[in-house]
């Protein structure tokens, strides 16, 4: 129902299989996401669709929402959308390593943008932010704040965007004369459960972690506090995308905030302007990200710590 909500507002068609998709005429575009409702209803998703449709809706183009499953890859979905007349071009929502495998050798010629993921073929068309970047970003302000024994903690290296925050990650240890412990670093793809997570992270014994997404840190937190951790004077905890709920969050969210609104107005100029109107030629952009501290870091805490150290010696 969120999720419906949400389309009611951004005015875009929402379909939910590749096949059921017949629009009568072209002015049509695809967005394609392989994700669950709660993805769908993040500030991530939205925003990135806020950013397509500012472009879209302008220019005449209707949105459709193509939840795909990967039998529509095997199965030869995704042919059919290209070759039915239904759209003019489809946004790939940061699909993984392997479905962007099937998705080039499925639209050789059909024009398509990949939104949320940096591909290093010069033939594809995509928009990110730089996720490289935003794990260095986050390590160096760890270590600053006195940190050593950093950990980080993400779903699975299929996925883009963690591969490059991961090699941002250990690019920022490696600056700062660390090194980097492969204990430290967990992925999620196994674990049965948040508990599992928190038993190896522990066993580690990490003084800060970074956390591939904000949910993963909220729950983190909720898990820490259960066995009477505190963040951030016991952990300090970082994440990334600055969703919402981070200002209110109990400490607030330290993060790193995309621009993603721009990401999918971006995306859609260069759909429409380029790729469908223009040259034809794939366009490839990456976006400066921004760390937005707040007190899960332990910021506040260091800070205070000056400030009654720099008392006492006066």
């Amino acid at each position: 129902q969120r999720v419906l909500e949400v389309v009611n507002k951004l005015d875009y068609v929402p379909q939910y299989a590749a096949r059921s998709l017949k629009a009568k005429k072209k002015g049509a575009l695809g967005l394609a996401t392989f994700w669950d409702f709660e993805l769908m209803s993040s500030k991530y998703f939205r925003e990135i669709v806020q950013g397509i449709t500012s472009v879209t809706s302008e220019l005449g183009y209707k949105l459709h929402l193509i939840n795909l499953e990967q039998t529509d890859l095997e199965e030869r979905g995704l042919q059919t959308l290209a070759s039915d007349g239904s759209l003019d071009g489809i946004f790939f929502l940061a699909p993984t390593v392997s479905q962007l495998i099937l998705i080039k050798a499925a639209l050789r010629k059909f024009p398509f943008v990949i939104i949320g993921a940096s591909v290093k073929d010069p033939k594809v068309s995509f928009v990110d932010s730089d996720n490289y970047e935003g794990g260095r970003q986050v390590v160096n302000h760890l270590v600053k704040l006195g940190h050593q024994r950093i950990a980080f903690v993400y779903p699975d290296l299929e996925i883009f965007n963690a591969a490059h925050r991961l090699e941002g990650y250990k690019a920022g240890l490696r600056e700062n004369g660390l090194p980097v412990h492969e204990e430290l670093t967990v992925s999620l793809k196994d674990k049965q459960s948040g508990e599992e997570c928190i038993t190896q992270l522990l066993e580690a014994n990490p003084t800060a972690i970074f956390a591939f997404h904000d949910l993963t840190v909220a729950k983190l937190i909720s898990y820490l506090v259960g066995k009477g951790i505190r963040v951030p004077e016991d952990i300090a905890i970082i994440g990334f995308d600055d969703e919402e709920f981070c200002r209110f969050f109990d400490p607030p969210i330290t993060t790193v905030r995309q621009p993603l609104r721009q990401m999918g107005k971006i995306a859609a100029q260069g759909l429409i302007e380029r790729r469908l109107h223009g040259s034809g030629e794939a366009f490839q952009q990456v976006l400066s990200v921004r760390l937005i501290v707040r007190e899960s870091c332990g910021a506040k805490l260091a800070w205070r710590k000056t400030i009654d150290s720099e008392l006492v010696q006066s």
